[in-house]
Parts: C-alpha cells; structure tokens; sequence
C-alpha cells in the first residue's frame, strides 16, 4: 500500500508494498489438524492513514461503503465496484495533490472499519446471519461465525494500531478459537490486519445481538 503525494513516496518502501500486496487477500487453505501462517508486516503509520481513510469515506459516503461491503470479497463484482467507486486521480478523504495505491482487500476492510465506528450498522439487506462450521467456506465466513460468539473480544481490536506489533499478537491470540469456526484441517493464511479487518466486518454484518452458531 502506497499513498503519494506530488509523486513521491511518503510512507511504504516498494518492497513492503510487494509484501502486503502478496498478502491482500487473507483465505483459509487446507493444512494439517488446522494451522495457521499470519504475517506481520511493521506497516503501522500507513495503516493509520488507511484506517482514518476508511473512517472519512465511511462518513461521508455511506451508501458507495455499503455498495463495496456488499460484494463478496475477492470476488469480481467486489473489483468491479471498487473500479467504478476508485476510479481517477481525486479521491475523497484525502489531502488535495494525494492518491492512493492499496490493495482491495486493505482498502474494503478500512471503509468496513470506518462503517462500525460509525454506529449505524448496515440496512436489512446486508444483515448476514452467523454460519455453522459446516456452512463456512471462506475466511469471511469463518470470521463472522467467530465474531458471533466473540463480539468483545473482536471490538477490543479497535482500540489497537493497525500494522502494529501489539495488533499482530492480539489477532494470533484469536487464530485458535477462529479456527473452531473452520472445517477440519483448515488453514488461516493472511496478514493479521487483514484478518483483524475481516473480523470486524463480520461483526458489523452480523444480526444485532444474534447468538452464536451451534458448533462455532
């Protein structure tokens, strides 16, 4: 992820980009007894810039933040809304002179983060009921189920950097009770902001107050 301002390069080295941009979209992988391969990337002055994007774009432009959300992620709907929603040099939320280059995945889980801060929810037709183990077929779905049953334990992620050391260990310390959410021998494989961005997306979609899933 870069932001540029005036064509220079004021936050990521290209080869931290590379590695984020290798890591964008976070999935579940079949392994050994279930396992999993977070990464950490020490990326956290531009994923704060990122998160407060998210926050801004998220306030002022509810309804085109619904539209990305509404997509399946790393599906080709999701891309092609983030084309028409992304598109030319000037982008709300940010400095005048300044655009951004981040990956999708990063960039849909900041505007999802800027939508729960915001204390609104999603209309009905976004509502996504929590799966069973048995329904989860991708890391969205294996976030939700746990966020069902975790409510708490995924809000206390809002109050940590993103790209941080502190973020990393807070979201390995969840892999386990995310992978009671997965089929067997699954493997969680992503960045651990990537992760933590699905974790509170899945939240954010959940029904208010729903119960947790029998079997998550």
């Amino acid at each position: 992820m870069t932001f540029f301002r005036r064509a220079a390069v004021v936050l990521l080295p290209l080869a931290l980009v590379a590695g984020m941009a290798g890591a964008a979209h976070g999935q579940l992988g079949v392994g050994r007894s279930g396992s999993s391969s977070l990464e950490f990337m020490d990326a956290a002055a531009s994923m704060r810039e990122l998160v407060t994007f998210g926050r801004c774009y998220a306030r002022n432009s509810r309804n085109d933040s619904l539209a990305l959300i509404a997509t399946r992620p790393t599906s080709r709907e999701e891309a092609e809304v983030y084309r028409r929603l992304f598109s030319g040099d000037s982008l709300m939320c940010l400095t005048a002179g300044t655009t951004m280059s981040a990956p999708l995945g990063y960039v849909r889980g900041a505007i999802a983060e800027g939508l729960f801060r915001a204390g609104q929810g999603v209309p009905p037709s976004h509502v996504l009921a929590a799966p069973t183990v048995a329904q989860v077929r991708n890391l969205s779905d294996a976030a939700r189920c746990y966020a069902a049953g975790h409510r708490e334990q995924v809000r206390a992620l809002l109050a940590i950097t993103p790209g941080t050391r502190e973020e990393y260990d807070a979201v390995s310390a969840l892999v386990s009770g995310i992978l009671a959410c997965t089929p067997p021998g699954a493997r969680v494989q992503g960045s651990a902001t990537l992760l933590r961005f699905r974790l509170v997306e899945g939240l954010l979609r959940l029904p208010p107050n729903s119960p947790a899933p029998p079997g998550s």
